[in-house]
Parts: C-alpha cells; sequence; structure tokens
C-alpha cells in the first residue's frame, strides 16, 4: 500500500513602496537676513498628538545635529493658563533661549485605495491502492481525494497630505524671523506613520533654514 500527501503555498505579492516628500516654500523678513539660530525652543500644534510629538521629536534631533540646544516650549510655558509676553520672554531668556519655532499642523487628508491583492492557497490530497498477482496477471484497486481553498485579501495603497505653517521668532523682540509654509505627501503599501511624516517635514525645515542662513552646518 502506498499514500502521499502534497501540500502546495501559493503567495501572489504586488509590491508598492512607499515614499514622503516635502515641499516648502520659505520667506526671511529683510530685517532679519543675517539672524543665527543658537538656540530654540520648539512647539508643534496638531490635533493629532502623535504627530506633534513626532515633528517636535525630529526638529530637537535635527537642530542637535548642528549643535543647536532645543527644549521643548511647553517644558518652560505650560498650556495651564494665559500668559504675558513679558512673562514668556523672561521664561525663555531666563534658561538661555534665544529662538522659538512654531509648527501648525493645518488642514490634512487621508485616503486609500485597492491596488492589488495577495492570494494564499493550498491543495492537499491522499491515494492509497492495492495490487494482486494471479498467474501473469496483475489487478490494481485504487482509490484517492483531493481538496484545495485559495483566500484573496486586497492591498491598499494609503495617502496622506499635511499642509503646515511654520513661524521662527526671535525672543528678544518677539518678531517673525522667518515663516514657510509646507505640504507633506505620504503613500505606500503600509500606512505612512507620524514619524516618517514629522521626520520628512523636520528635516525639510532645518534645509530650509541652512539654505537662508539662519541655521549653519557644523564641520563634524
Amino acid at each position: 500500500m502506498k499514500s502521499f500527501n502534497l501540500i502546495s503555498i501559493v503567495l501572489i505579492t504586488l509590491y508598492c513602496s512607499g515614499c514622503v516628500t516635502t515641499q516648502v516654500r520659505g520667506y526671511t523678513d529683510t530685517k532679519y537676513s543675517t539672524y543665527k539660530v543658537r538656540s530654540v525652543a520648539l512647539l508643534a500644534i496638531s490635533d493629532d498628538i502623535g504627530l506633534s510629538e513626532a515633528i517636535e521629536n525630529s526638529l530637537s534631533e535635527n537642530f542637535a545635529s548642528k549643535g543647536i540646544k532645543t527644549v521643548r516650549s511647553t517644558d518652560i510655558i505650560p498650556p495651564t493658563r494665559t500668559y504675558e509676553i513679558e512673562e514668556i520672554k523672561a521664561a525663555f531668556q531666563s534658561r538661555g533661549i534665544k529662538s522659538l519655532m512654531i509648527v501648525e499642523v493645518g488642514a490634512s487628508a487621508e485616503s486609500s485605495q485597492v491596488v492589488g491583492y495577495q492570494s494564499y492557497g493550498y491543495a492537499y490530497g491522499t491515494a492509497s491502492g492495492s495490487a494482486y498477482n494471479v498467474g501473469n496477471t496483475t489487478y490494481v484497486n485504487a482509490s484517492g481525494s483531493a481538496s484545495s481553498s485559495t483566500t484573496s485579501y486586497g492591498i491598499r495603497k494609503f495617502k496622506r497630505n499635511t499642509v503646515t505653517y511654520s513661524k521662527l521668532y526671535d525672543v528678544s523682540s518677539t518678531e517673525v524671523v522667518w515663516s514657510a509654509q509646507t505640504e507633506t505627501k505620504a503613500g505606500g503599501a503600509l500606512f505612512m506613520s507620524d514619524t516618517s511624516t514629522g521626520g520628512d517635514l523636520s528635516s525639510t525645515l532645518i534645509n530650509e533654514l541652512v539654505s537662508k542662513g539662519h541655521v549653519l552646518v557644523t564641520e563634524k
């Protein structure tokens, strides 16, 4: 008697790569064309707490890589009450903070669509038989069965467009040094996280400040 088991798995995958890009348009007040950021307090404003934290964390890392001291503004000025301008200035200056950067998240849109399918399948079969020899004649008795199953899952491509408005203030004068509007587009087969969006946005803002001469590139 012979028997066999056959198991096969079929996997068809459509790969969709993810990417994040940010476009920026920034402006410097002519009065502050030579302004340099030495230390800065950071504040990201968004209904999405995770995105706010991602932006602040990434900005802090990017500024630190340029040798610039950073703090969260809410660590100095907790959002528990209304503060007078002079009170805010004094609080920052007591910590040696010369600049304040505020990033406000404006319109944000998210969408998804099915762009392909993943299929998982298997096949299973059994067979058995017997043979009898009578003289010069062989008689064979055989039987078998088979079954299979396939399941398909839709692959979705996600998109997130986020518009932000950023301003850099001089703490001493409380005047706007630089302002910018950005649009971050994220998409891929896996949903783009707050970390990905915040990271690309922050890198773009820092590069913009470098191009305007407000942030110096330190030699490594």
